[in-house]
């Protein structure tokens, strides 16, 4: 490494212990709360946030198949991400960075190593779903180089409901 150049200080760092299911959900809450509420408002995301990012909800998630990694940079976490096996389809179940890093090409980063955990599974494919009204992210997985599939509305219990894309990649 050149004099002045910085080694990329990002990882992903398997998620197991009951530590790391809190850290997990200590950054859902911030990162859902800053970006979901103006999108959907704060009711649904704190039912969302209970239903889906509870301590329970990930032990339970990750009970199921769920593998969970929290995203570190340099030494501090600062997003998650979860996959699960769906046939030979790898689903991102979530995948979220802190709004300081965002454009700082640590979902790019870790969409490559969802992407390598996907070829060296044997899957064909990625999928996951996505707000309509999330256009920062649409844009960025289509910069990953994924397509929209198809929309999907989708009840999620008490009155709430996501309305996604379903966005696909060939690996």
């Amino acid at each position: 490494m050149a004099e002045g150049e910085r080694k990329d200080m990002t990882e992903f760092i398997g998620a197991s212990t009951d530590a790391s299911v809190k850290t997990i959900v200590s950054i859902a809450d911030a990162i859902w709360r800053e970006h979901y509420n103006p999108l959907i408002g704060e009711k649904q995301v704190s039912y969302m946030l209970e239903k889906y990012q509870s301590e329970t909800a990930v032990k339970e998630q990750m009970a199921g198949g769920y593998v969970y990694y929290i995203i570190e940079h340099y030494g501090e976490a600062c997003g998650y991400f979860a996959v699960v096996a769906c046939g030979r389809e790898l689903y991102i179940s979530k995948l979220y960075v802190e709004k300081r890093l965002r454009g700082a090409g640590i979902g790019r980063r870790a969409a490559g190593f969802i992407e390598a955990l996907a070829k060296k599974g044997g899957f064909s494919t990625l999928s996951l779903n996505v707000n309509k009204g999330n256009t920062s992210s649409i844009e960025a997985y289509k910069k990953f180089g994924f397509n929209i599939i198809k929309e999907e509305k989708i009840d999620i219990g008490g009155g709430f409901f996501m309305d996604d894309y379903v966005m696909g990649k060939k690996v």
